[in-house]
Parts: C-alpha cells; sequence; structure tokens
C-alpha cells in the first residue's frame, strides 16, 4: 500500500510539473501575453487538478497565433512616422495593427433594423464583381434563408461569392443549408472549427467579425449576425437593439483586405486573384475621417483594450458606452473608473438581462465598483447587442463587446469615427438608449453570491 501511495504522490507530481513546464515554455515561446491572473490560474490547475488542466490547455490554452507562422499569412504593421495634420490615435492605431485612416466617403449608420434590413440587401444586389461575407451566426430563419439565396443568386449571375461562418457560432449550421450556395458556385469555409483545430491548441478562438464587402468599394459591417433576433425579429423571438454602418469609399478596401486575410487563415489558402482582383492601395486621408482596426489573436499587442484604455485617459468631458456584456479586466476597469473620478460623465447602457445568463452574473463586481466610483450604469429593459461608444468627440462602432473574449480572444474589427458629427449621431442613438433605461443601484451582496461570481469570473480567466 505505501509503494502504491508513494507511486500515486510521484505521478501526480510528475504530471504537474509537465503541464507547469508546458504552460511556462508555450507561454514565452509564443508569446501569449497572458493577465496575470489567468497565469495564476491555470498555474494552480496544473497543480491541483493536472489531470483536467493539462488536456485543457492543450486543446484550449492558445491565446495567440505566432506572428510569421503559416497560420499568420500576412506580414505585421510597421510603425509608422507621426505626419503633420494626422490625428494623434490615428497614428498609435497604426502600431497596433489598425489599416490608415481613410477618406470617410459616403457614410450611413444603421440605428434603425429595417434600414440596416435594406442597406444590406442593396449591397448584395449592387455587387458587380465580388461579395465577401464574414458572420459569426447564421439563422434558420427568414433573414439567413434570405443571406443565403440572395448570395446564391448573385453566383448564379457569375459574381465571386465567398462566406466565411464561424466554427462555434455557426455550429448549428448543417451543410443542406448551404446547399443552394455551394451549387451556385458559391465558396463557404468555417473559420476555427473546434475538433479540427485541436491540435492546433486554436479550439477557443473565434472569428466574431461581420462583414459583407462588395468589389472592394462598399461595406457593410457592425454587430448584426444574419439571424432575426439582430433585425425586425419574428414571431418567436423579439427584436434586439444593434448598431451596423455601411460606407461606400476607400474605407472598403480595407474591409476587403481584412476578409481576405481572415479566409486564408481559415483555409490555409488566398483568394485567387480573379475572385478578389488586385486591389488598389486607398490613399491615406490626412484629415482621418475613419479608420478600421482589426483586433485578434494575430496580433502581437492586444490593439482592442489598448484604444479603449487609452480613449479613457484621454477623454475630457464624457463617456459613453453600449454594449450586451461589460466584463472589463483591471486595466479597462481602473482607466473607467478613474475617469470617472476625474469628472468625466461615463453613462454605460447594458440590458438588464442578456442572452447569457453567466455573463450576467460574471459583469456584476465591474458594474458595483463602476457605479462607486461614479459611473452611471443603466440596464436596459430589453436585449442590447449593439457595440458602440463614444469619447467626447470620437466615436467607435464594430463588433467587439466590453468583455476578456472580445479583448483578448476573438477576432474583432472596430471602425474608428474622427468627425465631431459622427460622433454626435452615436452620442445621440446612445442616449435614447439610455433614457429607456433604469439606473442601477448597487445593493450588497451575501458571501454565497460573492463565491459564485467569483468562480465565474475564475472560470472566464481560463477561456
Amino acid at each position: 500500500m505505501k509503494l502504491l501511495a508513494f507511486w500515486g504522490v510521484w505521478l501526480h507530481m510528475t504530471v504537474s510539473i509537465l503541464g507547469i513546464l508546458m504552460y511556462v515554455i508555450s507561454t514565452h515561446a509564443l508569446q501569449q501575453h497572458r493577465h496575470p491572473a489567468a497565469a495564476v490560474s491555470w498555474m494552480l490547475c496544473f497543480f491541483f487538478v493536472p489531470y483536467l488542466a493539462l488536456p485543457a490547455y492543450l486543446f484550449f490554452g492558445q491565446r495567440k497565433i505566432r506572428p510569421g507562422s503559416a497560420d499568420s499569412p500576412l506580414p505585421l504593421p510597421i510603425a509608422p512616422a507621426m505626419a503633420p495634420g494626422r490625428h494623434w490615435l490615428s497614428t498609435m492605431l497604426m502600431t497596433l495593427g489598425a489599416l490608415p485612416a481613410r477618406a470617410e466617403g459616403r457614410l450611413a449608420l444603421h440605428t434603425d433594423a429595417a434600414q440596416a434590413e435594406a442597406a444590406l440587401w442593396r449591397l448584395i444586389d449592387g455587387a458587380r464583381s465580388r461579395l465577401l461575407v464574414s458572420t459569426y451566426v447564421l439563422g434558420d430563419d427568414r433573414i439567413g434563408r434570405m443571406l443565403i439565396e440572395r448570395l446564391a443568386q448573385r453566383a448564379r449571375d457569375g459574381i465571386d461569392v465567398y462566406l466565411l461562418l464561424d466554427g462555434v457560432g455557426c455550429l448549428p449550421v448543417r451543410a443542406s443549408w448551404l446547399a443552394p450556395l455551394v451549387e451556385a458556385g458559391g465558396h463557404v469555409a468555417r473559420a476555427f472549427p473546434p475538433l479540427r483545430r485541436l491540435l492546433h491548441r486554436q479550439s477557443n478562438i473565434r472569428n466574431h467579425r461581420k462583414l459583407v464587402c462588395a468589389d472592394g468599394l462598399r461595406l457593410w459591417s457592425g454587430g448584426r449576425n444574419f439571424a432575426d433576433e439582430y433585425f425586425t425579429g419574428n414571431a418567436e423571438c423579439e427584436a434586439w437593439f444593434d448598431l451596423t454602418f455601411d460606407v461606400e469609399g476607400p474605407l472598403a478596401a480595407d474591409g476587403e483586405a481584412i476578409f481576405r486575410h481572415d479566409w486564408a487563415l481559415a483555409t490555409g489558402l488566398s483568394l485567387p486573384a480573379t475572385a478578389a482582383g488586385e486591389l488598389e492601395e486607398p490613399a491615406e486621408s490626412m484629415d482621418s475621417d475613419v479608420q478600421l482596426l482589426p483586433s485578434g489573436p494575430d496580433q502581437p499587442i492586444d490593439s482592442l483594450e489598448a484604444l479603449l484604455v487609452t480613449a479613457c485617459f484621454r477623454a475630457r468631458r464624457r463617456i459613453l458606452i453600449v454594449t450586451p456584456y461589460l466584463i472589463p479586466n483591471s486595466s479597462l476597469l481602473q482607466a473607467m473608473m478613474l475617469a470617472a473620478r476625474r469628472q468625466v460623465q461615463i453613462d454605460v447602457v447594458i440590458p438588464r438581462r442578456s442572452n447569457h445568463r453567466l455573463a450576467d452574473y460574471a459583469r456584476s463586481r465591474a458594474i458595483r465598483q463602476l457605479s462607486t466610483a461614479g459611473v452611471r450604469i443603466w440596464l436596459a429593459p430589453k436585449m442590447n447587442h449593439a457595440k458602440a461608444c463614444v469619447f467626447d468627440d470620437l466615436a467607435l462602432c464594430g463588433t467587439a463587446n466590453l468583455d476578456s473574449r472580445s479583448l483578448f480572444l476573438n477576432f474583432e474589427v472596430t471602425a474608428v469615427f474622427y468627425r465631431a458629427e459622427v460622433g454626435a449621431r452615436v452620442a445621440s442613438w446612445i442616449e435614447a438608449r439610455r433614457a429607456e433605461s433604469q439606473r442601477y443601484v448597487p445593493r450588497p451582496v451575501t458571501l454565497a453570491r460573492d463565491l459564485f461570481e467569483g468562480a465565474v469570473l475564475w472560470l472566464g480567466f481560463q477561456l
């Protein structure tokens, strides 16, 4: 018995040490830049439950795709020199992986679901050579079926159609749903399918971008996926609040470049020149009207977090935020609290109850701390899926939530609008949502509730 006990302890310690060594080596080699709390959590798991932690880390532990590897087909951006007349944020974002600021061109903000749907069909129907579509969710409903039908029709018209689906968000999507598009000559791929990415340790990575690019001239993007709840709803689900936009101009070529990068990352193949064309490099605009910031595991720096933290410190008058999930990491949480303490008016609109119950529990500690610091939290009566921020006159609109998954694990894209007029329009829409909401009032929590919230946050760090 003593011999068996000895070998049991020896085996446990061997597996624990092996897991810790693997974590340390892979983190150093792949430059994971993991949050300290997440690192401590992984270490504790390796020590106490190595038989669960080791396979979990092998399959889900990678947070960054090593630059320059076969998984990262595009070169990293080169830090530019500061040019006269360029907005300070434009230069900073280019060092973080953003494309140069462009002239805005024609811009339409879709604050109304019917307007967003009409703009989507108009862009698809107006394509002349190619359509590139990326989504996280594709519903088996009116919107999802119409999207496939219209893309199939465009493929039959001779348009090159490429549809990129996230491997997890579109897991329920069966091949039979996509058959009309494939039979018409369209191309479909799935980004980071969980089973096929187990050996690459990328099963926990998501492509959360929503992009529709037509001919490199027009771009549709924002928070909406292609399902009924993101638009006008149906008898089974109420329509959610959301925000998208479409642009016609140089920014669309940047959106197409991001899609081409994602397609190569998902398939290992670049879009052929006959389908994607040779994109002309848009001329950089010195008045910095709008800029696209792609963020995700292929970037060596967590660019979205850097943008939000910097904007909080630079804000002087107001910060307006609308997001479905508010689970900021410690850096962003502290930046928001410090901004509030120096008398910046901060209003954050979140749904009273989101579509993810665990996310609602996970946000509780953060919203109590923010409220104590002077941040006004507003609980919307219905699901709000929009992702937008206004820092003084600077507006952000895109696909990213204010949670750790969007900040550190998802492929996201954010449009930065520099013109005060656009900032005012986005701010007006957020204020309208705030007026419909109820002010959050923090209440004392029980020990059991506090422990449960801590467990949910701890689990979140593993992901």
